[in-house]
């Protein structure tokens, strides 16, 4: 009975032993899992508002372009009507320099005739020759203002072309504004699915804790029911030590008695004799022991060898207060969850972190060890 109750309590022992182990890496897990949510979240809540700011820099970088080449649109538009009037222009002064080309061939000589009265002969010949010099000079200077108006068709060409050039530049980078406002919607919806993913295995894993910590719950009730019953096991014993001190007494009051009777009946008869025998065959027969089989407690596997992958990222955030960052190397570029990395600053170790949970492009590393508080930019290798 003593060696049963031993083994009982035994296994009692390394059972709670076991179930408080196990309540201490469940709560220490459920602890890194909430830390690491709380700094995935507040990282994705980051890069959303950044990216909607990028967004929103861009939409308004791109009405700022929409402004602008409307702009250019009007000052085309007012170009080409300058340009139109300026033909006109100089059709209308070309058409004048013919008409006076023409009239300067049809204008024939006067002829002088002389008086005999000495009035002023020389005056005709001076009205004459001003008016051909008026025409001269009117002449020059429609040449002069047709030269002039041919240099500012040509300078007009010339801005024409160079707002053309503006105008294909600009549309050029509105075409690579509206790509990259494209490409930011995208990584707005990557982000936002990625959110939603870690939420999902978040509300998974809490899932998980709650059934943990009802089995832990079972079992903290299943080791109260297991110390009643050793405390009942106890008092049964107890109570069997009595019974056994009392059947003893019983023995040797039996023995003291048997002796008197074996003095009584050295007397009688062989058939007393005979009594005698089996009354001490009776008393000498072997008592029947049950044996129980013994109970074998196999311990958990010390720890199970990864093979390690040498990869080069740096850190993308640090989460001081749970003691987790952030790295740029995700399920992509292979790692894995339990991998072990070691963060350098200039070419210097100052850190061991190991991969607790991993993304698409970016993994959570639980810092381990460090000599040196790891921060934004370090090297990981």
């Amino acid at each position: 009975m003593d060696k049963k109750s031993r083994i009982i309590i035994s296994v009692l022992i390394i059972f709670l032993l076991g179930a408080i182990i196990f309540a201490f890496m469940a709560v220490s897990s459920k602890e890194m899992l909430r830390r690491e949510f709380e700094s995935v979240k507040e990282q994705l809540q980051r890069e959303n508002e950044a990216l909607a700011k990028k967004a929103s820099d861009a939409l308004q970088e791109k009405k700022n372009m929409e402004l602008r080449l409307e702009e250019i649109k009007r000052e085309l538009d007012n170009l080409s009507k300058e340009k139109s009037d300026l033909e006109k222009k100089y059709e209308i002064v070309t058409k004048e320099k013919e008409d006076l080309i023409q009239r300067l061939k049809t204008v024939t000589t006067p002829t002088i005739v002389t008086a005999p009265a000495p009035p002023t002969p020389t005056q005709k010949p001076e009205v004459e020759d001003a008016y051909w010099a008026g025409l001269l000079k009117e002449k020059a200077n429609l040449e002069m203002t047709v030269d002039q108006l041919r240099n500012q068709l040509d300078n007009l060409k010339i801005q024409l072309e160079e707002l053309k050039n503006n105008r294909s530049n600009l549309e050029l980078e509105l075409k690579n504004l509206t790509q990259e406002r494209q490409d930011i919607e995208r990584k707005l919806s990557y982000t936002e699915k990625l959110i939603d993913s870690i939420s999902l295995e978040l509300v998974r894993e809490k899932k998980d804790k709650r059934r943990i910590e009802e089995e832990l719950k079972m079992l903290k009730n299943e080791h109260r029911m297991a110390i009643q019953r050793i405390n009942t096991l106890n008092e049964e014993k107890l109570n069997l030590e009595k019974k056994l001190q009392q059947v003893q007494s019983e023995k040797t009051d039996l023995e003291r008695r048997l002796k008197e009777a074996n003095i009584a009946l050295e007397r009688k008869t062989l058939e007393s004799e005979g009594s005698k025998e089996r009354y001490a065959s009776s008393e000498n027969l072997p008592a029947q022991s049950v044996e129980l089989p013994p109970i074998v407690v196999r311990s958990p596997e010390a720890e199970v060898s990864k093979e390690s992958v040498t990869y080069k990222g740096k850190v993308l955030a640090v989460n001081r207060e749970h003691n987790f960052i952030v790295i740029d190397l995700g399920e992509e570029q292979g790692v894995k969850i339990g991998d072990l990395f070691s963060v350098y600053r200039n070419e210097q170790k100052i850190a061991n972190v190991e991969v607790i949970q991993t993304r698409k492009n970016v993994s959570a590393c639980d810092i381990r060890q460090q000599s040196t508080n790891i921060r934004v930019g370090d090297t990981v290798k």
